[in-house]
């Protein structure tokens, strides 16, 4: 089943968990940005480090979405297989 966009775009993204996978996602890398900003001066690193944590921390975002999205978890998926064979 190819995602579409239409009414059952956000019910698929759902039952794929992609929705809870990036609100996961975006949860942890506020934390991480947290910790970053108040670890950085602390020990002495440049400044720019804070910025490679928040682009690593983009370019991550759609790499933590992609498997929701190319996996099947229907259970019928294996049935379907075998009406075709016969």
């Amino acid at each position: 089943m190819a995602i579409t966009m239409g009414d059952g775009f956000f019910e698929e993204l759902k039952r794929r968990n992609v929705l809870r996978v990036a609100f996961v996602y975006l949860v942890a890398a506020w934390l991480i940005l947290q910790v970053a900003d108040l670890i950085v001066p602390i020990l002495g690193v440049p400044e720019w480090s804070s910025k490679l944590i928040f682009l690593l921390l983009i370019l991550g975002f759609p790499v933590a979405l992609n498997p929701g999205l190319g996996f099947r978890d229907d259970a019928r998926w294996p049935e379907k297989r075998k009406r075709r064979r016969s």
